[in-house]
C-alpha cells in the first residue's frame, strides 16, 4: 500500500473527508497522520513543502 492509500485509510477510519474541515486544517491533519504512520519528521516536511505534486495528489485520495 503506497502512503496516499495508507493516509486514505486512516482518514476513512478517523471519520476525515475532503468537507469536514477547511482545506488547510486537513493539510495540518494530514500532515500529523503521515508522522503518526511512522514515517520520519525529515521525509515529511519535504513532501509537504517541496514536493509540489504531493499534496494535490494527497488530497485527491481523501474521502470526499
Amino acid at each position: 500500500m503506497n502512503i496516499y492509500e495508507q493516509v486514505s485509510s486512516v482518514c476513512a477510519e478517523q471519520g476525515i473527508t475532503y468537507s469536514s474541515m477547511p482545506e488547510p486544517q486537513l493539510i495540518d491533519k494530514l500532515y500529523e497522520i503521515c508522522l503518526e504512520l511512522g514515517y520520519d519528521r525529515k521525509s515529511v516536511k519535504w513532501w509537504f513543502n517541496y514536493d509540489h505534486d504531493f499534496i494535490p495528489d494527497l488530497l485527491y485520495y481523501v474521502p470526499k
